[in-house]
């Protein structure tokens, strides 16, 4: 049956009202009546589909939408199912339905910009920057596909075209929160702090918590510095940037991993545990491999993690904080970091959750920044405008020294470049004393 009868579209409408106004129950019901007498009527099941998603049953909603969706192709649902399956990170089949929506409706523009969503997450970055234009073009006086193209152009490197993005998606709705915040971003990023404090402001005015905004004020020099930066900053920094992350060390001519292994290698033996701390992508991880015979990795960033995990080079992988409990017991024989250390200013409880996890004996290796431009924090520690900390190599080592470490090795060596410019650091290695040296 292609059509409901007058009762039962008012009996539609009733449910969608009731669905509307949050009565989810009442409109489940009076659905799946219309559903047991429709049973392939593809808005009903597309409109219970939507109800499902609401009350959380993400998995009978999933069945319904695929149900709406055979036979005749229905724009909707399709829409839908594409939007669950991106959500659940089924990427391939996702990017097919937002294709079949497209060759059945060219003209449709969520999907257009969904599927320049999904292929900047693949890091399809030019194919990414069209499906998104496309969407502009179809959904005028709609900020989110303005914002989406700002990202994409930012992304590029094609700056001042991501402003005028960010700025035409924040002339359509003043409040659109994820507009201002990347374009502060973007200001931070070119180094023009008075505007991107301006849009920092105006974020902490609506959102005086926002940890983002907060840590970007800090940063500056316009709020004082914390002794870390927050765990949720830098796993959606990570997050936003994981799809073309090794591209972009790349292109900074990073060899950070490589150095640090060369450091570590004389150190190392068959069949040690060893964790990998803030892994990110598994940068290096190839190198330790051979040598282990448990080889786990810690991130706080889901999409890195998921990056990371597709290489097969990790036993484990844990999503957390480093600072958070670890569910591991004092069982590695290495840990090893690249780039980590930089997102804390205190080192103490780091090193100290560290060595908590260390067989007696085991080794430490890692990197940190070193000062430079404005001084350094009293206590040996400074918050960069690049939003990463650098460190004194008098602070380091007395950290190292009350987390129960002793230096075996430091060396000066460039990380990588920044604007051109080289970022000087240093490699440490040092080994948890055992009980009778304490």
């Amino acid at each position: 049956m292609d059509t409901l009868t007058p009762s039962d579209q008012e009996k539609f409408q009733e449910a969608w009202a009731a669905h509307k106004d949050g009565k989810l129950l009442r409109a489940r019901k009076i659905y799946q009546g219309l559903v047991r007498k429709y049973p392939n009527f593809p808005p009903l099941l597309n409109a219970l589909g939507t109800l499902l998603l609401d009350l959380g049953k993400t998995e009978e909603a999933e069945r319904t939408f695929e149900k709406a969706s055979r036979g005749a192709p229905h724009v909707p649902a399709l829409y839908n199912l594409a939007r669950l399956k991106h959500v659940k990170g089924l990427i391939n089949e996702a990017g097919r339905l937002y294709e079949n929506i497209i060759r059945v409706q060219a003209d449709f523009g969520p999907a257009w910009n969904n599927l320049g969503l999904l292929l900047r997450e693949c890091g399809r970055l030019q194919e990414a920057l069209k499906a998104v234009t496309e969407a502009v073009r179809l959904m005028p006086g709609h900020p989110e596909p303005l914002n989406n193209l700002g990202v994409i152009q930012e992304a590029l490197a094609m700056f001042s075209e991501a402003e005028a993005s960010f700025l035409n998606a924040v002339s359509l709705d003043a409040e659109y929160f994820s507009a201002h915040y990347n374009l502060a971003c973007l200001y931070h990023k070119l180094e023009q702090f008075q505007e991107a404090e301006r849009e920092l402001r105006w974020i902490l005015k609506r959102r005086p918590k926002d940890p983002g905004a907060t840590y970007l004020l800090q940063a500056m020099g316009s709020l004082p510095a914390p002794d870390r930066a927050p765990a949720q900053y830098v796993a959606k920094t990570f997050d936003d940037c994981a799809a073309v992350f090794e591209k972009k060390l790349r292109a900074l001519e990073y060899t950070t991993p490589e150095r640090l292994f060369a450091l570590v290698r004389p150190l190392l033996r068959k069949g040690m545990n060893i964790m990998d701390l803030g892994c990110g992508t598994g940068l290096g991880a190839e190198y330790y491999k051979d040598f282990a015979s448990m080889l786990w990795g810690m991130d706080c960033s889901q999409k890195m993690i998921g990056i990371a995990a597709q290489k097969g080079l990790y036993d484990r992988l844990l999503k957390q904080d480093i600072l958070e409990p670890w569910n591991t017991g004092p069982v590695f024989d290495l840990v090893y970091s690249s780039d980590c250390m930089v997102y804390f200013g205190n080192l103490q409880p780091v090193f100290t959750r560290v060595a908590e996890h260390m067989r007696n004996g085991a080794f430490f290796a890692f990197t940190v920044e070193r000062p430079g431009g404005r001084n350094p924090h009293q206590d040996g520690f400074q918050l960069r405008t690049s939003g990463r900390f650098a460190h004194e190599e008098n602070y380091v080592e007395r950290c190292l020294e009350r987390a129960g470490f002793k230096l075996l090795e430091k060396k000066g060596c460039t990380l990588r470049k920044e604007a051109e410019k080289p970022v000087e650091g240093l490699l440490f290695t040092a080994r948890l004393r055992p009980i009778q040296e304490n």
